[in-house]
């Protein structure tokens, strides 16, 4: 799709619902990260396996986001963890 195909309705509901979605996968990487600190194991395995994986998530869209433009809704959208559901939020 085009950005062409995305009326002002679409990037302002997109701008609007934006931080939900972040919120959302934020707290299910919290959910996860809490399932890592519960686990069996060493402390300092749990450490260094929870300071990897927060470094890496930190880096994926549905936590950070750049380039805040219309041009780039698509690619946010799919970053931002569409395949989650959170498409339905602008075609509903």
């Amino acid at each position: 799709m085009s950005e062409g195909l995305f009326t002002e309705a679409y990037w302002k509901q997109f701008r609007k619902k934006l931080p939900e979605w972040q919120e959302k996968y934020m707290w299910e990487l919290i959910k996860e990260y809490a399932a890592i600190l519960a686990s069996k194991g060493e402390s300092s395995e749990k450490f260094w396996t929870l300071e990897k994986r927060i470094r890496r998530d930190k880096k994926k869209t549905g936590v950070l986001l750049e380039g805040m433009s219309r041009s780039m809704m698509i690619s946010h959208i799919s970053g931002a963890e569409a395949a989650e559901g959170n498409m339905r939020y602008l075609c509903g």
